[in-house]
């Protein structure tokens, strides 16, 4: 149905106009997921290990990194900040 093509879009829109505001976002995101698991028999199984998975590294990048990663920061153009 219609209906099931544009309320992925929506809530993509949501969670990027919401980004900011870490309440709203979860919520987005938890409502989404309790409107994936109303309407299974619409669509194929979600898979959100490879989400988890990237978004778990990036995290481990932005607390862990740092300017500890000199390689990456250099790259970047970074360094400078960093000193």
């Amino acid at each position: 149905p219609g209906w099931m093509m544009l309320a992925p879009v929506l809530f993509m829109a949501w969670t990027v106009v919401n980004a900011h505001y870490p309440a709203l976002f979860v919520g987005g995101v938890l409502f989404f997921l309790g409107f994936a698991q109303s309407t299974v028999h619409f669509h194929t199984h979600i898979d959100f290990k490879p989400s988890l998975l990237v978004g778990s590294f990036l995290a481990g990048l932005v607390m862990y990194g740092g300017c500890r990663v000199g390689g990456l920061h250099q790259s970047w153009g970074l360094w400078a900040s960093c000193r």
